[in-house]
């Protein structure tokens, strides 16, 4: 094996490495947002059942 030969398999691992890694954290990205929204939507949902109740309990009265 000559010098380049060695040199163009190394550049090829090391975007192999680069690739996975990449991959990897796109990954996490994602799933650490759709945690996220998914307890936005959870503390939305909450504060919506707290303004239903109230607007029961104010047609009650009346």
């Amino acid at each position: 094996m000559d010098l380049t030969s060695s040199l163009f398999i190394l550049i090829v691992l090391v975007l192999l490495i680069l690739f996975t890694i990449s991959l990897a954290l796109f990954i996490r990205r994602i799933l650490l947002n759709s945690y996220s929204k998914r307890n936005d939507l959870l503390v939305i949902e909450e504060k919506l059942d707290k303004i239903i109740d109230l607007l029961e309990k104010n047609q009650k009265k009346e």
